[in-house]
């Protein structure tokens, strides 16, 4: 689905955390040294950049309208998801939890938080091409 531009950067974003969700659900205990070492670099390049992202530009202005529910979930979620980041370093069976909840977060937020985004918030700031 097309997104607005000030969304469209985010979106796009989401396809490269579906593809390690996949991997994460999917690796064999025997890779963890190798993952345990990648999910903390991967996730300080990419997820938090994205994250924070959201929560001082997005989530904000959706917590002053009927979206307010969502934008809480996906702060919540953002949180859970730095937790086990942190957590799967130390203990190999976090990493197919922060698979799943990663994959049920970019799922979440291309079903509901956008579109709801969309609805909401003002054309002027939707349209707003953000360089990233």
């Amino acid at each position: 689905m097309k997104r607005r531009p000030r969304l469209q950067g985010l979106a796009r974003e989401h396809h490269g955390a579906l593809v390690l969700a996949r991997q994460l659900m999917t690796a064999e205990m025997v890779a963890w040294p190798e993952w345990s070492g990648r999910i903390a670099t991967i996730f300080a390049t990419d997820f938090e950049p994205h994250f924070c992202a959201e929560e001082h530009d997005l989530l904000p202005l959706l917590a002053a309208t009927d979206a307010a529910a969502l934008a809480l979930r996906t702060r919540a979620e953002h949180d859970r998801l730095r937790d086990l980041a942190t957590a799967a370093a130390s203990d190999p069976g976090m990493l197919a939890e922060f698979g799943r909840l990663l994959r049920d977060h970019v799922r979440f937020e291309d079903r509901e938080l956008f579109p709801a985004a969309e609805q909401v918030l003002p054309d002027a700031w939707l349209d707003t091409v953000v360089s990233g």
